[in-house]
């Protein structure tokens, strides 16, 4: 089942992956609230130029119909790259990432792209758990790359092809 398709049952909530639209630009925005510190929010504008990219795929979990999580995901031919994870506060630790993450390996696999690379903060410990489980690999050590003393590793999920 392909990711954009893909419906899974969370604490019995029906959860469907499904192309983002503008309308989810306020939940999406509430999320980077809660979810990073300022100076790593995202603004709208970004996410706005994501839903706008030719080259991006950016897909919404919902649960019962209320958008609970967002994936942003960009193929340049062979390679893709996982720009965003984020789950609504009181959906996380539930299976929404996971969902998403298998919903962004497919939609950029669909895309063609052989790997995937992104990059996350050193002590987002339930993200790069999530991530090794899923097969990513860490490749290295950004400094400095979410400010002065938060890096980031660098990820990579190799033969998305092989896979399909």
């Amino acid at each position: 089942m392909s990711g954009a398709d893909m419906v899974d049952m969370i604490n019995n909530s029906t959860m469907n992956i499904r192309p983002a639209r503008d309308a989810d630009l306020d939940a999406v925005l509430s999320w980077e609230e809660s979810g990073f510190e300022p100076g790593e929010r995202w603004p709208r504008a970004s996410w706005a130029g994501e839903l706008a990219a030719d080259d991006r795929d950016v897909l919404v979990a919902e649960a019962d119909g209320v958008p609970v999580g967002v994936i942003t995901v960009q193929t340049v031919f062979p390679s893709s790259d996982l720009h965003r994870v984020l789950v609504a506060s009181a959906w996380r630790r539930r299976g929404v990432a996971r969902a998403l993450v298998e919903a962004g390996v497919d939609a950029v696999r669909d895309r063609g792209a052989r790997k995937m690379l992104l990059e996350v903060r050193y002590d987002n410990e339930p993200a790069i758990e999530l991530y090794g489980r899923y097969g990513f690999e860490q490749l290295a050590v950004r400094k400095d790359y979410y400010g002065a003393g938060k890096d980031a590793l660098i990820m990579k999920l190799y033969d998305l092809q092989e896979d399909a």
